[in-house]
């Protein structure tokens, strides 16, 4: 048995078939043919039955998927820790939302590479499906978002703090004045959104739900910039985190007036559980746990 053997095994179950896979691998489709009937002959099992022009898999070949996606995996981190060791490492690539960047980032950054210099910090912002996805994939080592139930399985994950949610809008603006406001208050008020994928539209959605409202959403954006600036022109009001408040003090930022509970999110710190724990990740991960982020 051969790792190529594996992945080519494993590439056949997830495609039903030896030519897409052969495709997706760029390779013959009888070196793939090839590689399956080795395998069936090294084990004495059956590992595909033809049902028309797409395989079925066998018990004996989901035993065997189960088995080789995570001898695969092993095999991927095995490369990647001896790589990295071998060019001693020194980076950790941190994932982040943009209202939390706001948030953390300053801090955290002057406190990193103060305590490490030696160590490369990347911060790759983005929405927290798109960041979900990306430490899924290993494109991140650590994340910062609102908190998903999913990662639960995959990854360890530490509360850091639980954020409130309120409307942002200019000074002038009608509500202005409000201590609280509701999402009827909102029923007609123009918002900016994050682009789709951010938590943001989650949670502005399920709100608006609960009162058999759509919200009225007229612009969307992945930039704070952006959407700062142009709450300040007026042109549309924003669901921030209360604790954004200090970045932009000619704002004003209102409270939803509703439990704080309902009106509130957790924010974690997450890694993916199997994964070699580099002390480079280590130290990140301590600086972040240290920081005071609001």
């Amino acid at each position: 048995m051969k790792l190529l053997q594996l992945e080519y095994f494993v590439s056949v179950c997830r495609l039903g078939s030896t030519l897409r896979s052969s495709t997706s691998l760029s390779i013959s489709q009888p070196t793939v043919s090839a590689a399956i009937r080795d395998l069936e002959k090294e084990f004495g099992v059956l590992l595909f039955e033809r049902n028309g022009k797409r395989l079925e898999i066998t018990p004996a070949g989901r035993q065997l998927y189960q088995l080789a996606v995570s001898l695969l995996e092993m095999a991927d981190n095995t490369t990647q820790i001896m790589t990295d060791l071998a060019q001693k490492r020194n980076r950790v690539r941190l994932g982040i939302t943009p209202m939390l960047a706001c948030l953390l980032l300053p801090k955290l950054y002057t406190n990193f590479r103060h305590n490490y210099p030696d160590v490369n910090l990347s911060v790759i912002e983005g929405g927290a499906v798109e960041l979900h996805q990306k430490l899924q994939e290993k494109e991140i080592d650590v994340l910062v978002s609102s908190f998903n139930n999913e990662l639960e399985k995959e990854c360890h994950t530490l509360e850091l703090m639980r954020l409130r949610y309120g409307i942002c809008v200019h000074a002038n603006h009608p509500l202005a004045s409000r201590e609280t406001v509701s999402f009827y208050d909102m029923k007609e008020e123009p918002l900016g959104c994050f682009s789709m994928g951010f938590h943001q539209n989650q949670f502005i959605e399920r709100h608006f739900a609960e009162i058999g409202a759509k919200p009225n959403i007229v612009f969307r954006t992945s930039q704070m910039a952006t959407m700062w600036e142009m709450v300040r022109q007026g042109i549309f009001s924003c669901a921030m985190y209360m604790a954004l408040q200090s970045q932009c003090p000619d704002l004003r930022f209102i409270p939803f007036g509703m439990d704080e509970n309902l009106a509130s999110v957790p924010i974690r710190l997450s890694w993916r559980k199997n994964d070699y724990l580099y002390s480079d990740m280590e130290k990140l991960i301590h600086c972040i746990k240290a920081i005071q982020l609001i």
